[in-house]
């Protein structure tokens, strides 16, 4: 039915066939030109560092992008495919550095930096032809023959011109980020460059904190030369530095919470007849440390189910792991006494309600999938505070 193909030098042999047939032809060149004058779809290549060789994830790369100009061509664009050269940052200084026997900024400036810099610049350009034979292998249409260059000034300038067009409009703004620092180069660092073996190191400085004399407050200095700290007589401040006063949140500030938790704090502690015990932290709930919490309703909701779904995690962990083998299963027979109780504890459905603060009549709130136990359990929650009046002596205490 079909004419079988001879592949006499195998895949490899068909390949090297085919781009020898693109080259004669001048089929890329022609690609390129395809679409003259008619909309424009620019293909600037993330550029790759042509100080180090290609590697696998370079093809798988290569021929993602080749995806997209094929397939503006075929919608009619005229698409200008330009090849791009990194020639800067971190991975070029480090091949120099390796070359001259050197390292960290310090030595390089005893170096000289101009010299460093030409250094990299001749460096830079070392596996291009790797990097063409690759290119051509994998069938990846653009132009290396008129790439740009980071370090070339057109292409600085470049960048300057788009800079100052965003400044022009507005769009750039000056703010803050935590970023990877490097102390040897004494730079901060790309997530690709910390990528590439960034690891915490052992620091000697250290921050030094001085009482001040008659006051509950310190000074925090920052020391390069720890080992000095015992002999020094005196702090220095820089007039043209902005210090800040700053008061440590360590926990422990009354109020805690929305505006309305806050604003019900100083209400809560000046009311008599209660034992008030002020903000508690949630890691404190679970051991009993408050009877009732009051608190915003969401974070009430969320607290509630959390625990509930604490507790039957736990509870399923317990079961999972005595019914693990038959020796867990006899020793789950000598605990059950035990494990009952515990299983009532922790038994969520004996809570199956909370009765709501600041109305008048009597609302206990219980979740929507409440199995009858926890509807039971609702309910006699709400003969309970009908009994003891609880409404009653609420309002009453307010009132007083």
């Amino acid at each position: 039915m079909y004419k079988k193909v001879e592949l006499k030098e195998g895949f490899v042999g068909m390949e090297r066939e085919v781009a020898k047939r693109w080259e004669k032809k001048n089929i890329i060149k022609k690609n390129f030109a395809m679409n003259d004058g008619k909309r424009y779809f620019t293909f600037y290549d993330g550029p790759p560092t042509a100080n180090g060789k290609p590697h696998i994830g370079h093809v798988e790369t290569r021929v993602m992008k080749d995806i997209i100009p094929r397939y503006k061509v075929m919608k009619g664009y005229h698409v200008d495919r330009k090849a791009g050269w990194d020639t800067q940052g971190l991975p070029v200084e480090l091949e120099i550095e390796k070359k001259l026997g050197i390292s960290g900024k310090e030595q390089i400036e005893d170096y000289g930096v101009e010299k460093f810099v030409k250094q990299c610049k001749d460096s830079v350009f070392g596996y291009v032809d790797m990097w063409k034979e690759m290119t051509n292998k994998v069938g990846y249409w653009v132009d290396m023959e008129n790439p740009y260059v980071t370090y070339h000034n057109n292409y600085i300038e470049s960048i300057w011109w788009g800079i100052s067009q965003m400044w022009k409009k507005g769009l750039l703004y000056e703010g803050y980020k935590v970023m990877p620092y490097c102390p040897r180069c004494g730079t901060a660092l790309s997530s690709h460059e910390v990528a590439q073996g960034y690891k915490d190191v052992k620091d000697l400085t250290c921050i030094a904190k001085f009482k001040i004399v008659g006051e509950d407050k310190y000074i925090l200095a920052w020391t390069t030369t720890p080992w000095t700290l015992p002999s020094n007589l005196a702090l220095c401040v820089n007039k043209s530095y902005e210090y800040a006063e700053i008061k440590a949140n360590i926990g422990t500030e009354e109020e805690k919470g929305n505006q309305l938790v806050k604003e019900t704090y100083p209400l809560l502690k000046e009311c008599e007849g209660i034992n008030f015990i002020g903000s508690v932290e949630a890691r404190e709930i679970a051991s009993g440390g408050a009877d009732i919490l009051v608190c915003e309703a969401f974070v009430g909701n969320v607290i509630l189910k959390f625990f509930e779904g604490v507790a039957l995690t736990f509870l399923g962990c317990i079961k999972e792991g005595l019914m693990s083998s038959l020796r867990t299963k006899l020793g789950a027979l000598m605990v059950k006494p035990a494990l009952k109780g515990l299983v009532k504890t922790f038994d969520v459905s004996s809570q199956g309600g909370a009765p709501l603060l600041g109305l008048k009549g009597l609302v206990v709130k219980a979740h929507g999938n409440s199995k009858a136990k926890e509807i039971k359990t609702a309910l006699c929650q709400c003969i309970a505070f009908k009994e003891n009046s609880i409404n009653e002596k609420i309002t009453d205490m307010i009132q007083k």
